[in-house]
């Protein structure tokens, strides 16, 4: 008890609590972290023998508080978290971090669609392509024809900027050879990712060259404007690139011109552009971008002159403009001549983030030529190659520069100028009957063999490719399975090798042979048992069990339906009492999350003839088990069957109605995807795929999209196309310590890294044990980097140009 002077009056009806607070007599403190309430003892004495959160009567709980259960009024609003809420801020209005009905703490992942924040869906996590993204924004399904998709081929006269966040450069536009000689302008978006990746957003800015970019590193988005229409029209529009869509904004002011400077300035958070030309007309005019809008910066300033070229200097935070041979500097709305600069063509101006120099690139024929800003002089370099054509631009979170001359694309770093032009974009010659396995830890795809020719005159190629998501590379192998088709594949996740049995090796011959590729050399296997010489048949690999499961196909004699596994050494029958007839060209697959082999479909004999089948079967430890779900897909066989990590499902795609073995008669080729949940199967809402059967499906090597390559169609060569679920993005490409998805994760920290991070587990599977290569394993692997993992890799490098501020950087325009 304690006495208080209140007004001149003495109190000693105050009870002092441990904080200092104070309770009327007769009551006593009862406290949480955050709160203190005060209390009656038969508050504490109804809950005695009850447990937390029971009815105590009057619309009342018992809360476990510091001093015990209390009974206290119930219901959103009284800051204690009751069992069917997920927050309680002490309040009953939204958008402040709890809901008013304290449903929701309205973070993105918390399975409740709080549209006051801006959500549109919420599917429980933060991971993209599974149909709602880390931004808990819908994701359709997208199809987009990967022939083409991959080009290498010349662009002059694009604009092109560089991504931060996503460690990608952008171009847009440009031209390309046409027919007779002429040059066909282009409205195509590309980034480079390893290889020149072309982007497929359902809309576009106009075909153009010539056109100014720069990225916008607060808002993560590619700025473009202007440039020259095909008919040779001035343009004028803005557009902003997320790194999966284009979207226009309104903002007028500068008139249509070509061949100008461009740069973000995130001293001032703006996006500068000077000079340009209209027709024969040189400008000199100074723009910003400030918040969606185009404002002039008046004032002298440099003179008009031809393609002019600028950029940030992070050290002394001012936009700096090479033209006319003339050095610049933009500090807020004033321009400064620092005095001369080279005189060149095709002048790129950039920020090497390793030397934190201003460098400038540029032609002196027939040289590539590089100088350097010391702060008072530029100092020439080095000469470098011959060139046709320059267009450089810096990548920050790598320091080093990116060259593009004509087609082919370099990484300048002082000491020399390497080629990243490793493999080809092209996927393998058309092919069916091939097979493909994910060679998880290595993140690659493996492709073997196949039918080149028909079904009736079959000819069995026996070439290896391998797939790194952007390039195809054909592997020169001195020892190799021999040719065939329809043989089967599988990726043993417990001995990290790729399984393949069997196949057909003509009309009627069929083989009987394991071989083992392990990321570098294929070598045959000898196991005491083996199953019978067969094609057409199935293969997936069981986590569980740890064993590769094959089933099914055809001999020489029939169809088969038995069931084999292989161990890593020896192939050993399973036996079933329930199992599904014999069929050829099931499709096999196993759902990691629901650890669960699913089959579906194939061909089965029916009153003497060879039909399709529509049944779902799984198996299990005590055998084959039928699913009979009300939807399935039409029934079929030569169809293909993949797991999605992201969606968390198995993927079949395509297939013929009648699993034909060999006949030169058609047959109904399904151009639709269906997805299994473990329960039901939907179909994918995507307006056509073309059909085909045949074919291989495979997970893309990052984990986000489907692939599917070759087959038999109605085309000479099916389209080699990739199945995503995709919205507006952007979308996290785990390259950078920039969080570019904007859900507050970066590296392996990002669930949407787990096929770099952890990519024998996948991004829903918590009880997945990581075998190496995984980020915590203490060893720097192939896949990983410092940008990525850093407890493995060691500490990144510190780069000014990054866009991150490091406690130890001088870099004032990274901070």
């Amino acid at each position: 008890m304690v006495l208080l002077l209140v007004a001149g009056c003495i109190r000693a009806d105050l009870t002092e609590c441990a904080d200092g607070s104070l309770c009327p007599t007769g009551t006593v403190c009862a406290s949480t972290a955050s709160q203190r309430f005060c209390v009656t003892r038969d508050q504490f004495d109804v809950c005695s023998a009850l447990d937390p959160f029971a009815d105590c009567g009057a619309a009342s709980r018992c809360y476990a508080l510091n001093e015990g259960l209390v009974c206290l009024p119930g219901g959103c609003g009284n800051g204690l978290v009751d069992p069917e809420e997920q927050c309680d801020d002490q309040n009953n209005i939204s958008a402040d971090g709890c809901s008013a009905d304290c449903a929701s703490d309205e973070t993105c992942g918390n399975r409740v669609v709080d549209v006051q924040r801006g959500e549109v869906c919420d599917d429980g996590d933060i991971l993209s392509h599974d149909g709602c993204s880390s931004a808990c924004a819908v994701e359709e399904p997208r199809l987009m024809n990967r022939d083409g998709f991959l080009d290498d081929s010349d662009r002059p006269d694009v604009a092109i900027a560089f991504d931060t966040r996503r460690g990608r450069m952008i171009t847009f536009g440009g031209t390309r050879p046409g027919p007779q000689g002429r040059r066909i302008v282009m409205d195509e978006t590309r980034e480079w990712d390893g290889g020149w990746i072309r982007a497929d957003p359902l809309r576009s800015p106009a075909a153009r060259v010539d056109a100014m970019m720069a990225y916008d590193e607060r808002r993560g988005v590619t700025v473009l404007f202007g440039g020259v229409a095909p008919n040779g029209t001035s343009l004028a529009d803005t557009w902003l690139w997320t790194g999966a869509e284009w979207r226009t904004i309104d903002a007028f002011g500068p008139v249509g011109r070509a061949r100008g400077a461009m740069a973000y300035d995130p001293l001032h958070d703006r996006v500068v552009m000077f000079g340009g030309a209209v027709s024969a007309t040189s400008l000199s005019e100074t723009w910003e971008l400030r918040a969606g809008a185009w404002t002039p910066l008046t004032g002298p300033g440099p003179a008009a002159g031809v393609a002019p070229t600028m950029a940030y200097d992070r050290m002394t935070q001012k936009l700096v403009v090479i033209t006319n041979g003339e050095h610049w500097e933009l500090d807020g709305a004033t321009w400064t001549r620092v005095g001369d600069a080279p005189m060149v063509d095709d002048a790129s101006l950039v920020f090497e983030t390793s030397s934190k120099r201003l460098l400038l690139f540029g032609l002196v024929e027939p040289m590539m030529r590089v100088w350097e800003w010391t702060g008072t002089a530029w100092a020439g370099l080095p000469d470098t190659p011959a060139v046709s054509e320059l267009r450089c631009v810096a990548a920050a979170t790598r320091g080093g520069v990116y060259v593009l001359q004509g087609p082919s694309m370099y990484l300048w770093n002082r000491t020399s100028m390497t080629s990243l032009d490793v493999g080809d974009p092209s996927p393998p010659s058309s092919r069916f009957g091939a097979a493909a396995a994910n060679d998880l830890v290595r993140r690659s795809v493996v492709v073997f063999g196949g039918n080149g020719g028909t079904r009736d005159a079959p000819l069995a190629t026996a070439d290896t490719w391998a797939f790194d998501g952007v390039r195809w590379t054909q592997l020169v192998l001195a020892v190799r399975p021999s040719p065939r088709f329809d043989h089967a594949m599988a990726y043993d996740d417990a001995r990290r090798e790729i399984i393949l049995f069997g196949g057909g090796s003509g009309a009627t011959s069929v083989l009987a042979d394991t071989w083992i590729w392990n990321g570098v050399a294929w070598s045959q296997a000898n196991p005491t048992r083996s199953p019978p010489a067969r094609a057409a048949h199935a293969m997936a690999y069981d986590v569980t069990r740890r064993r590769v499961v094959l089933f099914g196909g055809r001999s020489t004699s029939g169809l088969l339906a038995d069931t084999w596994e292989w161990d890593g050494v020896n192939w050993t029958e399973r036996v079933s009492v329930a199992a599904p007839s014999p069929r050829v060209s099931p499709s096999l697959g196993y759902d990691r999350d629901r650890r669960a082999m699913i089959l579906f479909g194939g061909g089965d004999v029916f009153a003497g003839a060879l039909v399709g089948s529509d049944e779902t079967w799984q198996l299990e430890d005590s055998g084959w088990r039928r699913h009979h779900p009300v939807i399935a897909p039409a029934a079929r066989g030569r169809a293909s069957i993949t797991w999605q990590p992201s969606r968390g499902r198995l993927l079949v795609v395509g297939g013929e109605a009648a699993a034909v073995i060999i006949s030169s008669f058609d047959t109904a080729v399904f151009g639709d995807a269906w997805e299994w949940d473990g329960t039901v199967w939907r179909q994918v809402p995507l307006a056509s795929i073309q059909p085909r059967s045949s074919h291989v499906a495979f997970m893309t090597p990052n984990g986000s999209a489907v692939d599917v390559l070759g087959g038999i169609a109605t085309d000479p060569r099916p389209e080699f196309v990739e199945l995503r679920w995709e919205g507006s993005g952007p979308y996290e490409t785990c390259r950078t310590r920039l969080d570019a998805d904007g859900d507050g994760r970066i590296g392996c920290a990002d669930p949407d890294c787990w096929a770099t991070c952890a990519p024998a587990c996948g991004p829903h599977d918590s009880s997945c044990v990581p075998a190496q290569p995984w980020c915590g394993d203490a060893v720097c692997s192939a896949i990983e980097d410092a940008w990525i993992c850093p407890a493995d890799c060691g500490a990144v490098p510190l780069q000014c140009g990054d866009a991150v501020c490091d406690s130890t950087e001088l870099c004032p325009g990274d901070c």
